[in-house]
């Protein structure tokens, strides 16, 4: 980004154009003529905790821990077999710090992983299996 702003205060009198910084969100709307090195944070994400594997039974609560850090603050998204995770489903349930299944049903088994996301790049997460134990189902 500093060769972009370096750019622009060296051709500031002879060009005719306009541009403003958007993140990180301190420094929107400043012209990017007028940045300097120490006004940039912009971080990658990075995953700071990984979802672990769970051995579940049918019915039960399930949580998966995902937490990571970012400058712009990454947004979390989850996936189950490369798929994502279809939050409008009420069992699922996201929170500040990872993914809570409701009443585990035999098809929520596979392979999990959060993925943080941010306009500074996306970083997934360790996989984590949930396997059902069926020596401990619940009847249905």
């Amino acid at each position: 980004m500093m060769w972009l702003t370096k750019m622009l205060q060296d051709k500031q009198d002879s060009s005719q154009f306009t541009a403003t910084c958007r993140f990180p969100s301190h420094m929107e709307g400043k012209p990017l003529a007028l940045i300097n090195e120490e006004d940039l944070h912009c971080v990658k994400p990075r995953i700071t905790e990984d979802p672990r594997d769970v051995e579940v039974t049918l019915g039960d609560e399930v949580f998966f821990t995902c937490k990571a850090e970012g400058n712009p603050r990454p947004e979390i998204v989850w996936v189950r077999d490369n798929n994502a995770v279809d939050m409008d489903d009420p069992r699922f349930q996201q929170t500040s710090d990872g993914l809570m299944i409701h009443s585990m049903e035999a098809s929520d088994e596979g392979v999990y992983e959060c993925m943080a996301k941010s306009p500074m790049g996306e970083v997934k997460s360790q996989p984590a299996r949930a396997i059902f134990d069926k020596s401990k189902g619940k009847s249905l």
